[in-house]
C-alpha cells in the first residue's frame, strides 16, 4: 500500500487528462508514485531528469487531477512538496466510449522481456463489461501478490472500445 491515502480509481474523461497521459515521462512519474510519495528532487534523481523538467510534468499531472501534493515539509529557504497519485487505477470511460482500466507502468518492457500484444474482438456491451470486471480482479490479485525481495514485474491491463474510423 502507498504511504498516503488515495482513491481506488479515477475516471479519465477530460481532454486535459488525456493530454497529461500522452507523454511517456508522465507515465514513468505515475509509476514511481504508485507505492510512495516523492519530492521533485527524488523523482528527478530516480529518472535521471532535470528537476525543472520533472516539476513541469508534475504540474501538468496535477492540473489534470492525476497527482496531488500529499504532504509538505519546511526546509531551509522554502517548503518541500511530496507528490502522490490521486488514484491507484486510471479508468477510461464515460463520454469517451471506452471501458476498462490502465495501470501506469514504471518503465516500458525491454524488447526481450514481457508480452505486450494487442487483441481485438467484437463483443456485446455486457460481455465487454464482464471482461473489464475480470481485469479488475486480476489487477487486485497481482497487487496482493507483491512480495518484498522478489524481482519486480509490471502489469499493464486495458480494455477499450476500438471502433475503426468511418470511411470518408
Amino acid at each position: 500500500m502507498p504511504d498516503y491515502e488515495l482513491r481506488d480509481h479515477l475516471e479519465i474523461s477530460a481532454p486535459r487528462q488525456f493530454k497529461a497521459l500522452a507523454h511517456p515521462l508522465r507515465h514513468r512519474l505515475l509509476g514511481l508514485l504508485d507505492r510512495r510519495a516523492a519530492t521533485v528532487g527524488q523523482l528527478a534523481e530516480a529518472l535521471g531528469e532535470l528537476k525543472g523538467n520533472v516539476s513541469h510534468h508534475l504540474k501538468v499531472l496535477e492540473a489534470a487531477g492525476l497527482v496531488r501534493v500529499v504532504r509538505t515539509r519546511r526546509v531551509q529557504g522554502g517548503t518541500e512538496h511530496w507528490y502522490g497519485r490521486t488514484a491507484a487505477t486510471l479508468r477510461f470511460g464515460g463520454a469517451t466510449g471506452a471501458t476498462g482500466l490502465v495501470l501506469a507502468a514504471r518503465e516500458p518492457p525491454p524488447p526481450d522481456h514481457g508480452d505486450l500484444r494487442p487483441h481485438r474482438a467484437r463483443l456485446p456491451a455486457g460481455r465487454a463489461a464482464a471482461f473489464a470486471s475480470r481485469l479488475d480482479e486480476l489487477a487486485a490479485e497481482f497487487d496482493a501478490a507483491d512480495t518484498p525481495g522478489e524481482p519486480l514485474y509490471g502489469l499493464l491491463l486495458g480494455l477499450y472500445r476500438s471502433d475503426p474510423p468511418a470511411p470518408r
